[in-house]
């Protein structure tokens, strides 16, 4: 709905704010004094050659001349509007002249929002592209067109704002150059997207020797669409990035007083932070999209450093209901200003209206919240919608100029010290300034300021041949038609003047606006065509020509507002309506159209409509509740109730997380697709719902089974998951050998198992092929891998299945007869074989077993060495080994000599075999008396 008409008079703006100060610029330190230089429509960028020209820089495209003598030159040196993008806040933005220009060179550098593929888009690959090139500035003041050298292009442009475009030669000669984010902040800190970055190139658009941030073997030139060319490898980083993870660097100041590189970035912030980054060394990275200020993003408490993460080195907070935005910094020069201001820092806040002077004596209290810088952000000046700042020439000296964009002027603030400074002279009409004649108009001047307090003398010149009149409040009657200029000087008695002037239309009444569409009651949805329809009258020229007309739209964002349709010509335009700026700006923005008409005097008025976006409740859930999703850049934790425009696409990411200590990762949205992705609100609520799975783990178990003799059995191997699922979980296996070997034990296979939602169980089959061959038992692995919505656990990924040989194999010990003999040693081998030959290693323990009481017992140490142990080894295939019993001979007669004595062995702790219990698994050696 539309929230209102605004009617306003160009002529007579003055007498809609009545009698309160005229400008902005009263507010100026003593000493200093801060005067007009010249007029520049929608002026952007300035820079200085050395021979004392000022290149000023129009939004629209004109590169303006101001010579050394500070007159401003009629015809720009280029008007690069033809092959520019110029809606909303993109076209020429930034200006840098070579260090050695005039001496081998007449280089200038410009940064502007190139046309690239013919269409002004959004969010398209056909969208333009900023782009950074060199041009010839002659003497003559007009550049040929063919000197240019384009240098490099950025990505194309997601969004229309966040261009930034400063650019600066540094202490090593070589061109840095500030690209904000696009409004897409996904790249920032991507090192193959020449968006969010700072770029530093030769003064031809090379790498400088010895390569900035990445200059390693991965790494490629991107100034061609600014990222990495086809063909490139994986995970290829751009040449031309000197630091990364800005949102929109829009200024930036080299520090003069520095030998080496020493630049102060301003990095406009979101919501909450405005930030200064000290820029010294290639490579770092100042945190966006993930970091905003010193803070976490979109936060003024979660501000602990991040490693791998630098802080701005000063930082301050948008006020309360309100927003800010850095648009411009200097530092003071030594020996220009009192020593005060040596090395000092300046910055300006375009919303906030004023000039702030960087002190130190901060809090410097990092972990506060919220945390303070160590410096001091006191106002210095006040200075309306500065999109710049830079010292430059003035006299012997130097001074401090700025653009003001809301009142299309270059600006100087130099210091006067004790000298007397000029007034500033305000006049307003507080009767219509006109109507019939006689027309009668009531003046004002008494918001004229001197900033020294002196006070003021007035004379007006009513342009009409009557005398001056110098009442600071005159009236006086206009008896012939006319437009008369009417002149307001102020004088403060020490010989300091100002002049400024304002129209008076005798016989003559401003034209009559009539916006009829967008109507009163209209709403847009994003992308909606706006039709911008309207018509004017005038008392003295009846209807108004279309070429009479002329339309802007301003695109309103809580205190300030970007420009979306420069002023056009014409009746009938139609726009696309646009998206908001961020998912915090849903709620505070809307659209203007404003209606100028003109009639054949000259006269203007103007009429304006808002016109308010559809809003739609949209609500952002997880399953389970109070998990974050990350929508339109932000994060929100589910559920999230947000205002939508209707018919805004953005983006949408589930991402893995944990919360509580556990894992969880996306399952699948209630509206399809991955889990990254795009929606497009519609015209009624809606709700959009992850699911997300706490993250299960697939253990594969292991199950042994015996092979048989014959045909073929199957060899279960569990599966199962830590958690159940609602999800459907799945892995691919494949079998492996290890000591069991395919085809001859098992038959090699391969699959996926699957769990269906609920399930914790499953099994891998594998068939096991049996034979009447003693092999020992043998183990098959199977590696689990590929897994879908899981991971894999366990042992190394690993499922294994043992293969247990029915075919047993037995160790049967021996015996051994022979003489002892009357002296000496003789060797006895019990033999000691297996039932038939293993594949495997067998091993068997043995000891002697001593039975005193029996004579028939041999006795160790007596009849033989003793006592004995050991192991019996059989080698894979061999089925005989022996024991060796070495008899001691003596020539004592022994009782029984039938009998012999006897040296017995037990057997033990048989490995792959069992051991044969025949004579009680024993060995014997029988030791026969030959006495």
């Amino acid at each position: 709905m539309a929230s209102g008409v605004v009617f306003t008079l160009v002529a007579a703006l003055a007498a809609v704010i009545g009698a309160a100060p005229a400008t902005g610029h009263g507010g100026i330190p003593a000493g200093f004094e801060d005067l007009p230089v010249v007029s520049v429509i929608q002026p952007t960028d300035l820079a200085w050659t050395p021979d004392g020209r000022m290149i000023v820089t129009s939004k629209l495209g004109d590169v303006r001349i101001v010579d050394a003598a500070g007159n401003l030159i009629a015809t720009p040196a280029i008007d690069l509007g033809p092959t520019l993008c110029t809606n909303v806040e993109r076209g020429l933005g930034g200006v840098a002249v070579h260090p050695d220009f005039g001496v081998s060179n007449n280089w200038i550098y410009l940064y502007f929002t190139y046309n690239k593929y013919g269409t002004c888009n959004e969010f398209t690959p056909d969208s333009p592209v900023n782009r950074v090139s060199r041009f010839e500035l002659p003497p003559s003041n007009i550049i040929d067109p063919s000197t240019e050298l384009v240098m490099m292009d950025t990505p194309y442009l997601r969004r229309w704002h966040h261009n930034a475009g400063d650019m600066e030669f540094g202490p090593d000669g070589y061109l840095y150059v500030t690209i904000g984010d696009g409004g897409h902040k996904g790249e920032a800190d991507e090192v193959d997207f020449l968006t969010g970055k700072i770029v530093r190139l030769t003064d031809d658009g090379d790498i400088p020797p010895g390569g900035n941030a990445f200059n390693g073997p991965n790494s490629v030139r991107c100034n061609v669409d600014g990222v990495p060319p086809a063909g490139s490898p994986v995970g290829a980083e751009c040449q031309e990035i000197y630091t990364l993870g800005h949102r929109n660097p829009f200024r930036f100041a080299k520090d003069p007083d520095s030998a080496t590189t020493r630049f102060f970035v301003l990095d406009v912030g979101q919501d909450v932070w405005e930030s200064i980054d000290e820029v010294t060394v290639a490579g770092a990275d100042y945190g966006w999209p993930s970091r905003e200020g010193p803070c976490a993003f979109g936060s003024n408490t979660d501000c602990a450093p991040v490693a791998g993460k630098t802080d701005p080195i000063h930082w301050y907070e948008h006020p309360s209901g309100g927003g800010a935005a850095i648009t411009g910094g200097a530092f003071v020069p030594t020996g220009v200003w009192p020593a005060e201001y040596d090395g000092a820092f300046l910055y300006a806040d375009f919303v906030l209206g004023h000039i702030y002077k960087m002190d130190t004596g901060g809090a410097d209290c990092r972990l506060c919240t919220p945390p303070t810088s160590a410096y001091q952000h006191n106002e210095w000046a006040e200075a309306n919608t500065v999109v710049e700042m830079a010292f430059g020439p003035y006299g012997a000296t130097q001074a401090l100029y700025y653009l003001d964009r809301g009142n299309n002027e270059v600006r100087r603030i130099s210091y006067v010290g004790n000298a007397n400074r000029t007034p500033i002279a305000d006049a307003v009409a507080t009767t219509p300034p006109y109507g019939a004649t006689p027309l009668n108009v009531s003046f004002n001047g008494t918001g004229s300021f001197d900033p020294d307090l002196d006070t003021l003398t007035y004379e007006w010149d009513f342009d009409d041949g009557s005398p001056i009149d110098t009442s600071a409040t005159p009236s006086h009657a206009f008896t012939v038609a006319g437009v008369y200029d009417v002149s307001l000087t102020v004088d403060d008695g020490n010989g300091a003047t100002d002049t400024t002037s304002l129209r008076v239309d005798a016989g003559n009444f401003p034209p009559v606006p009539t916006i009829i569409t967008p109507a009163p009651a209209d709403e847009f949805a994003v992308g909606q065509t706006l039709t911008l329809t309207g018509s004017a009258t005038d008392p003295e020229d009846g209807a108004l020509s279309d070429l009479d007309l002329s339309w802007e739209v301003r695109q309103h964002h809580n205190v300030h507002y970007h420009p979306f349709l420069n002023p056009t010509v014409g009746n009938n335009l139609t726009i696309d309506a646009p998206e908001p700026e961020d998912l915090a700006s849903t709620t505070n923005s809307n659209v203007e159209v404003l209606l100028t008409a003109t009639d054949s005097w000259g006269l203007t008025a103007t009429v304006s409509e808002f016109v308010d976006p559809v809003l739609v409740s949209a609500t952002f859930d997880t399953v389970p509740s109070g998990l974050d999703l990350t929508v339109a850049g932000e994060t929100l934790t589910g559920p999230s109730v947000q205002t939508m425009w209707e018919n805004w696409t953005l983006p949408i990411t589930a991402p893995s997380q944990q919360s509580g200590g556990l894992p969880y990762i996306f399952g699948n949205w209630n509206v399809g697709g991955s889990a990254a992705r795009d929606i497009t609100i519609g015209s009624s609520p809606s709700t959009y719902t992850a699911t997300f799975q706490q993250t299960t783990r697939l253990i594969p178990g292991t199950a042994s089974i015996t092979e048989g003799d014959t045909g073929t059995v199957t060899l279960d191997i569990p599966v199962t998951l830590d958690v159940a699922s609602n999800l459907t979980v799945s892995a691919q296996w494949t079998t492996a050998d290890n000591t069991a070997t395919s085809p001859t034990d098992y038959t090699s296979a391969s699959g996926t198992v699957t769990f269906l939602p609920g399930d914790t169980d499953e099994v891998v089959s594998i068939t096991v092929n049996g034979d009447d061959v003693f092999e020992g038992d043998e183990l098959l692995v199977v590696p689990f891998h590929t897994p879908t919505n899981t991971t894999i656990g366990g042992v190394w990924g690993l499922g294994f299945g043992a293969i247990l040989d029915d075919d047993p194999v037995t160790i049967t010990p021996g015996l051994a007869i022979d003489h002892e003999g009357d002296a000496g040693i003789t060797t006895l081998e019990i033999p000691v074989t297996l039932s038939n030959p293993s594949a495997d290693t067998i091993t068997v323990d043995y000891a002697s077993v001593e039975i005193l009481a029996d004579p028939t017992i041999a006795v160790p140490g007596v009849d033989y060495v003793g006592p004995l142990s050991g192991t019996v080894t059989f080698p894979p295939g061999e089925t005989l080994q022996t024991v060796e019993v070495e008899v001691i001979g003596d020539t004592d007669f022994e009782p029984p000599a039938y009998l012999g004595e006897w040296a017995i062995l037990s057997f033990s702790n048989a490995t792959g075999a069992t051991i044969d219990p025949g004579f009680f698994g024993l060995g014997i050696a029988i030791i026969v008396n030959d006495d």
